[in-house]
């Protein structure tokens, strides 16, 4: 871990730290005026999370590996 961040190493193409740190949070899901499905409207708490800037399929990630 950096400064409370977990350390990133790799990305799409070889050579590239191309990841960015997505803060956790809490924030209010669903609905109560739409789908019976979606309700009742409640709080999330989500984990911060690491993902890349930009991009990145399957096949990206699969060529690079050659």
């Amino acid at each position: 871990m950096v400064n409370g961040r977990p350390s990133i190493s790799g990305s799409c193409d070889a050579g590239h730290a191309d990841m960015v740190w997505i803060p956790g949070g809490t924030f209010r899901m669903g609905s109560d005026e739409f789908y019976v499905e979606e309700r009742p409207v409640h709080e999330v708490a989500v984990n911060g999370f690491v993902r890349f800037r930009r991009l990145c399929s399957k096949r990206s990630l699969y060529l690079s590996s050659y």
